[in-house]
């Protein structure tokens, strides 16, 4: 008897220590493992809003499993996260590039009448640019297909600017969401996929603008030399926006603000801009390239699937063509 009691404890031990060996090992595992699980996700490194922009540092626990911080696991808020091997995250505003010795080209509100010829000037030049298109607003999208075409297909990249080009910051949650939809919806029907980079109109975005664009999953583009293109509409004036342009962009400026709805931006500010920059030493680049984020992050395929609401657009409102003083 006392054997078998010997033997019932000494088995009792061996038991126990093995259970204890094996959740200690569970536990560790899952530790291990969670940083690595939320650095490969679609929210990589770097790219949670709560991060610093083009620091590619993340802003979230990443060391932390993704049961303990659900704003870094994409399949819980996908809103707050960027594209696989993005250093930019959604929903905060970005004015820079962070490419040593690069500049971006943006222009807003086309296509229009003049787009045709400034693409023309940028393939002369081996130049590329950033286009911040409206779907109704100095012409209709609708009916730009061959611009909006020939932009992808030379290596341009094509941003949403949106639908009837409001002030985010003075219209409702909804609303933002439908101009957004709206847009990407246009675009959709002529190159297959929508854009993940947007301008607000008149760089506006107020806090509920840029948590509505993160959850929608879009960088937002700003610009740190803003040439007011849109105020020298005329020969007389146009040289006032090159002025503008050589001070800031020597100032360290790399991301610029024109518009290819003006013939004075395309025919009198951009002949000026090209030889100046080409002698500048840096590089030419759209806004996804300087920034360091690959070219599979600019667009995505998803369905289009939001509430729209009609609304008037910029043109309905009464801005002339010339004179319509906006970003």
């Amino acid at each position: 008897m006392r054997s078998y009691l010997l033997l019932s404890v000494l088995l009792h031990v061996a038991l126990a220590a093995q259970s204890g060996d094996n959740s200690t090992s569970g536990c560790k595992a899952e530790g291990g493992n969670s940083g690595g699980r939320a650095g490969s996700s679609r929210g990589g490194a770097g790219n949670s809003t709560g991060g610093e922009v083009g620091s590619g540092r993340e802003g979230g626990n990443s060391g932390a499993s993704p049961g303990a911080n659900p704003g870094t696991n994409p399949g819980t808020n996908p809103g707050t996260n960027s594209g696989t091997g993005s250093t930019q995250p959604f929903g905060k505003i970005i004015t820079s590039c962070t490419k040593p010795n690069s500049y971006a080209l943006t222009f807003d509100d086309g296509p229009f009448n003049f787009t045709m010829k400034l693409l023309d000037r940028l393939k002369e030049a081996n130049m590329k640019a950033t286009f911040f298109v409206n779907g109704d607003n100095f012409s209709k999208l609708s009916e730009r297909g061959p611009e909006v075409m020939r932009i992808i297909q030379e290596g341009h990249q094509l941003g949403s600017h949106t639908f009837r080009h409001p002030d985010l910051s003075e219209i409702s949650e909804d609303e933002v969401r439908s101009e957004m939809t709206l847009n990407d919806a246009e675009i959709k029907k002529i190159i297959g996929k929508t854009p993940t980079y947007m301008r607000p109109p008149f760089f506006s975005a107020n806090d509920q603008v840029m948590r509505v664009l993160g959850d929608m999953q879009y960088h937002i583009i700003n610009a740190d030399i803003d040439t007011k293109d849109f105020d020298n509409t005329t020969p007389e004036t146009n040289d006032q926006s090159f002025e503008i342009y050589k001070q800031m962009f020597n100032q360290g400026g790399t991301i610029s603000l024109m518009h290819d709805v003006h013939n004075t931006t395309v025919n009198q500010l951009i002949p000026n801009v090209i030889p100046f920059l080409q002698q500048s030493g840096r590089q030419s680049m759209t806004v996804g390239e300087c920034l360091g984020d690959p070219q599979e992050n600019w667009y995505r395929d998803d369905t289009i699937n939001g509430k729209v609401i009609e609304g008037p657009t910029r043109r309905s409102l009464g801005n002339k063509v010339c004179g319509c003083g906006a970003h």
